[in-house]
């Protein structure tokens, strides 16, 4: 499911740095977790149009994928202190390369579920819905067919642009038959 802006807000004022880099990958890139754990420094690399994106072959698909980095993401991949040149972007809190994706997975499900738990977040919150709230976030904004969304997420099939973003398209047609109630 999709994550709300303030889930998103209460994760990211309490998740360790690890998790938060994890989170900003799949918030801004559409990153599934086994892209999350591989993507290297070297995949992020100068732009001419948006100062920096990201290049990489794709685990899921072999796709070469290109995506402009938000300035957000720019400015938060800026701050980070511990990095390699040629290593990994997500790391762990010692400074290691997470072991696997199910091992990011079960970190960051244990996390999410301990601030349900609390009340500080919805049940169901999982990383892959960042992937959800991405994909979600360019269909809205700017009216992107679901072409062109599966074709942001990395995917080759338009049909996952439409998976991702089905809530999107029922929340448009709603908002049409509430404004034609409301002339």
């Amino acid at each position: 499911r999709e994550w709300r802006p303030e889930e998103w807000q209460a994760v990211m004022g309490r998740a360790p740095m690890a998790l938060r880099i994890v989170y900003m990958l799949a918030r801004h890139l559409g990153y599934r977790s086994q892209s999350v754990v591989v993507v290297g420094w070297p995949n992020y690399q100068p732009d001419p149009r948006f100062g920096m994106c990201f290049r990489m072959r794709h685990k899921k698909n072999a796709e070469e994928h290109w995506f402009p980095a938000s300035l957000e993401l720019q400015t938060f991949l800026a701050s980070l202190k511990v990095r390699t040149k040629d290593g990994p972007i997500a790391i762990r809190r010692n400074g290691q390369p997470w072991e696997s994706e199910l091992q990011l997975q079960k970190r960051s499900s244990n996390f999410l579920t301990e601030l349900a738990r609390k009340g500080l977040v919805g049940k169901g919150l999982t990383e892959h819905g960042l992937r959800v709230t991405f994909a979600a976030e360019i269909k809205r904004l700017t009216g992107a067919n679901d072409d062109q969304v599966a074709a942001a997420l990395g995917d080759r099939d338009s049909r996952m642009g439409g998976h991702y973003t089905r809530h999107v398209e029922q929340e448009n047609k709603i908002a049409f038959l509430w404004a034609q109630r409301t002339r």
